[in-house]
């Protein structure tokens, strides 16, 4: 979910025309992937990048996939390259609780991550957990698609398969724009 001033990005409901999903069909590669990921950052050119274990998960795997590739994560999520370090991703502890937690500087964006005021919310107490579907669920939240989704793999194979996947991550938008 991308943010640019006060306008939303990818909001509007699992079947919302403004969520963005893309696609590549060369399997084994994910440079294109993240090329479309990439121009859709330049496109809306998001003042905050919000997510659901953003900072934790999803950012570090672009990070490490561009790595492989070749690619410059710092010089496409970042607004400018004027500081010697414009994405840093900062290993923290909550003073109070312990936990561990990663921080994400990026120069000229915000980087939002929900998990963490998720795993603070009191709120919830007898909660099974703080996983993105269960905390949904919690919130009453509509469209919330769970999948198996440990082997993407067979959801490739086939258009139906693809069409669960689609609809699976429109969900977790919806879910993070909720």
């Amino acid at each position: 979910k991308c943010t640019t001033g006060i306008q939303n990005t990818g909001t509007g409901g699992i079947d919302s025309d403004k969520i963005v999903t893309l696609w590549s069909y060369k399997n084994g590669q994910d440079a294109e992937i993240i090329a479309k990921f990439f121009d859709a950052v330049r496109k809306f050119d998001p003042d905050i990048l919000v997510g659901f274990n953003s900072n934790g998960f999803d950012l570090r795997y672009v990070r490490d996939r561009c790595a492989i590739n070749g690619i410059n994560f710092n010089k496409y999520i970042a607004r400018s390259m004027d500081t010697r370090d414009p994405v840093e991703f900062i290993e923290k502890k909550n003073l109070a609780s312990g936990k561990k937690y990663v921080e994400v500087r990026i120069d000229g964006r915000v980087s939002y991550d929900l998990y963490y005021p998720t795993i603070r919310d009191q709120s919830m107490f007898g909660i099974k957990n703080r996983t993105m579907k269960t905390v949904a669920e919690w919130y009453k939240i509509k469209d919330v698609v769970k999948e198996d989704m440990s082997n993407v793999n067979r959801y490739l194979e086939t258009e139906s398969g693809r069409k669960q996947i689609n609809r699976y991550l429109r969900s977790d938008v919806n879910i993070t724009d909720q």
